[in-house]
């Protein structure tokens, strides 16, 4: 992964958004940046500088980077497990939904008793 390529689509991408960064925090979103693949990094500052039209936030690509994934965000995810209750559905679910699913439903059931 490049640091400097991605502080340097950051710093456009923060400009083109009317955004203001310290060399601090260009650093701190870099370190989290460079944790995902580049690819993914570079199409998710696109995106910003084409969807934003407010400040630049970490938060703002990590949602970016996040639905490039091909995972469902966390309310589609909820959909899809709700409808696992229903013996009449078949449902197809990753994992991570399942498990976070099961969990959910150990505390509800917890609660219950």
């Amino acid at each position: 992964m490049s640091a400097p390529q991605i502080l340097e689509a950051l710093t456009v991408t923060a400009e083109l958004t009317g955004t203001l960064l310290s060399e601090h925090a260009k650093a701190a979103i870099v370190e989290v940046l460079l944790k995902h693949p580049l690819g993914a990094v570079m199409s998710a500052l696109d995106r910003c500088r084409r969807d934003l039209s407010g400040r630049l936030t970490l938060a703002a690509i990590l949602e970016r980077l996040e639905s490039a994934d091909g995972r469902p965000g966390p309310d589609e995810a909820w959909a899809t497990a709700l409808e696992a209750n229903d013996e009449n559905e078949t449902v197809v679910w990753s994992t991570e939904m399942r498990d976070a699913f099961s969990g959910s439903l150990q505390k509800t059931e917890n609660k219950a008793r």
